[in-house]
């Protein structure tokens, strides 16, 4: 049976634990070659959590920011039409909607994890 998935995955949380303690590069290198991978692998690893962790932020990002903006042109509009008379003139944001939308739909498509 091969195991080669479970040791990369002890491989990187490893080195997300010792990035999460805040050690260097070098020394978080140091400690998966000692492990038995070559130094280009243990580069590789470390670039990988580095890049888990940044698509992490930028998908609460991305979230988190477009439903705030949906929410902003929800109650623009919904502020329009509480202060417009009857037969007035009303404003609808939906630009402003649509890009919240996008942008949630984003954060869920582009970083998505499998």
């Amino acid at each position: 049976m091969d195991n080669t998935d479970a040791i990369i995955k002890q491989l990187h949380m490893e080195a997300a634990e010792l990035l999460a303690s805040e050690n260097s590069d070098e020394f978080i290198i140091d400690s998966l070659i000692k492990k038995g991978i070559d130094r280009h692998y243990a580069e590789v690893v470390l670039e990988n959590v580095k890049n888990d962790i940044s698509d992490r932020k930028e998908f609460y990002k991305h979230l988190f920011g477009g439903t705030f903006v949906f929410i902003a042109g929800g109650i623009l509009t919904f502020g329009t039409f509480s202060i417009a008379k009857p037969g007035g003139l009303y404003f609808v944001f939906w630009g402003i909607m649509v890009y919240g939308i996008f942008s949630i739909t984003r954060a869920f498509i582009i970083f998505r994890k499998k």
